[in-house]
């Protein structure tokens, strides 16, 4: 991922958009940092569920499923 990329979750809660931080190597979200896609969507659903599947990243303007980008990511978060 890359430095201030946006990343998204959505529950029945509402969604949350984080900040990929190259500093912290994680998603920051209201001040916390989560290193992990999973780790942010569990914070914001309450659920445990895969990230990949769960999370929405901003590419070109568009959200792409996390899950389709995998392979294609220079930093992987799990």
């Amino acid at each position: 991922m890359r430095d201030g990329q946006l990343v998204y979750h959505s529950s029945e809660q509402g969604t949350w958009i984080g900040q990929f931080t190259e500093k912290y190597q994680g998603i920051l979200y209201n001040g916390t940092v989560y290193l992990s896609l999973s780790s942010f969507a569990y914070a914001h659903s309450g659920k445990h569920v895969n990230g990949w599947r769960e999370c929405k990243i901003e590419v070109n303007g568009e959200l792409v499923q996390a899950s389709e980008l995998k392979h294609y990511m220079s930093f992987h978060l799990e």
